[in-house]
């Protein structure tokens, strides 16, 4: 009869360490593929946030100054004859820097306040005009075309083209084609539009999870003449800005108060981080560690101004 043959504890020994080293290899390899789809997550996260952030700054910084009879100055001085809000005075680009206060939303660690430290960028124009057909200038209804939304209270820009001058009015009513306004207009020819204001900044956000601060913009509500914070992008931890005057040969942050008018350029640093908080604990080759070791990116765009004086 053959003898019954078992396995020896060194075999035991040897099937268990052999275990071992596949399991870990198995673990390490899904970790390691684990930690590079966290880090490809957060470059595109970072690189979609900034496309769009810069996307949104580019809309208003490019259209700033639009009055509908090109870049004049616009009066305020009959409507607003001591203005007390940001928007009811025409300073259709004026930039702030990291300690300038900016009359749209001031400093603080409140959701929605602006952080110290970081630059902000006010803008104003017009959009949604409408051809003025007016036979008798001068009185407080214009003849427009139908299909206007134009509705009482909103701001409006009227523009004479022959004068190219233009002032803000309040729409008070209207009907198919007309728009009842105030104060009384002189323009016969030229364009009714619709008035639009908005100051972008870096605000905290109340998220600490996710890095905290965000891009914001105030806006002027035509609907109820307040201004509205909105949040516009998570991860949107600093704004840097400089300005182009008239035909310079660099960009610059000393703006006299005389220089708005002529700023015919404006260069946006925006830095993003990842949401996400230990995505990576090195740097890599095109992103830095930010605070809680997320992913961190700077990046650059200079955006022309449309319309210049």
């Amino acid at each position: 009869m053959g003898g019954c043959r078992g396995v020896s504890l060194v075999e035991v020994m040897v099937a268990m360490v052999l275990g071992m080293v596949v399991v870990l290899g198995v673990v390490s390899l899904m970790s390691n593929n684990r930690q590079n789809a966290r880090i490809s997550e957060g470059l595109a996260e970072m690189q979609e946030n900034a496309r769009t952030g810069f996307e949104l700054l580019a809309r208003d910084i490019r259209v700033a100054r639009d009055t509908g009879c090109g870049p004049v100055g616009v009066g305020t001085t009959d409507l607003y004859a001591a203005p007390s809000a940001w928007w009811q005075s025409w300073q259709p680009v004026r930039g702030f820097t990291e300690g300038d206060v900016s009359p749209a939303v001031g400093f603080g660690s409140a959701v929605g306040q602006r952080v110290i430290g970081t630059d902000a960028i006010q803008l104003q124009g017009t959009n949604d005009g409408w051809p003025l057909r007016n036979t008798d200038p001068v009185a407080t209804t214009v003849t427009t075309v139908s299909g206007h939304n134009l509705q009482a209270n909103n701001i409006v820009v009227l523009c004479d083209l022959e004068n190219q001058s233009a002032m803000l009015h309040r729409v008070t009513g209207g009907a198919t084609s007309t728009v009842s306004v105030t104060p009384q207009t002189t323009y016969g020819s030229g364009q009714i539009a619709q008035y639009w204001a908005s100051t972008w900044y870096i605000g905290n956000n109340g998220r600490s999870d996710e890095g905290g601060r965000s891009l914001y913009r105030a806006r002027f509500n035509q609907a109820d003449q307040t201004v509205l914070t909105e949040e516009v992008l998570p991860g949107v931890t600093d704004m840097q800005i400089r300005y182009r005057i008239d035909n310079a040969a660099n960009f610059s942050t000393a703006v006299g108060a005389t220089q708005w008018d002529l700023v015919s350029a404006v260069e946006v640093s925006l830095t993003i981080e990842t949401t996400n908080r230990n995505v990576t604990t090195a740097a890599g080759a095109d992103a830095s560690v930010g605070a809680d070791n997320r992913l961190r990116r700077t990046s650059v765009n200079v955006i022309a101004t449309r319309n210049r004086p």
